[in-house]
């Protein structure tokens, strides 16, 4: 059995960002993550048992704080952090939005998500549409081919 343990919507404030003008006001992002650990039919009834979502709060503030160039890198780097601190979880699901980004005025927000382990084979509900409506054009036109 797996357990997934996490937060959404954090809110953090950070000069992380490429441009000078990102380094001087900030941005401000949105962060999900998700931590899979494996886990047995036993309740869990200590928190040595669990994952700490507070714990998880406060890499992924840690990591913000350092100020990176590049969103890929903040990730990279909450990555390496949790793995370090649980080395025996089954997989990270971690997802980051630069909300409206000073440099793009024009768009919502720019994102980089990053999953390990049991989360790498997750598939969006768009992807999943996408497949089953190229299934089914395929499966059209290899009948009309047939006939």
């Amino acid at each position: 059995m797996t357990m997934n343990v996490g937060f959404e919507n954090l809110s953090i404030r950070s000069k992380t960002g490429l441009y000078p003008e990102e380094k001087l006001l900030g941005n401000h992002f949105d962060v999900s993550l998700k931590v899979a650990f494996p886990i047995t039919e036993k309740i869990i009834t200590d928190m040595n048992e669990t994952i700490d979502y507070a714990h998880l709060v406060t890499i992924t503030r840690e990591i913000f704080s350092t100020d990176e160039d590049l969103l890929e890198t903040v990730a990279q780097k909450i990555i390496q952090k949790i793995s370090n601190v649980w080395p025996n979880i089954n997989g990270i699901d971690l997802s980051i939005r630069k909300l409206k980004p000073l440099t793009l005025p024009m768009v919502g927000s720019t994102v980089v998500e990053l999953r390990t382990g049991c989360f790498e084979t997750r598939t969006s509900l768009t992807e999943v549409s996408m497949q089953e409506t190229n299934s089914q054009s395929i499966a059209i036109t290899q009948s009309k081919i047939a006939n």
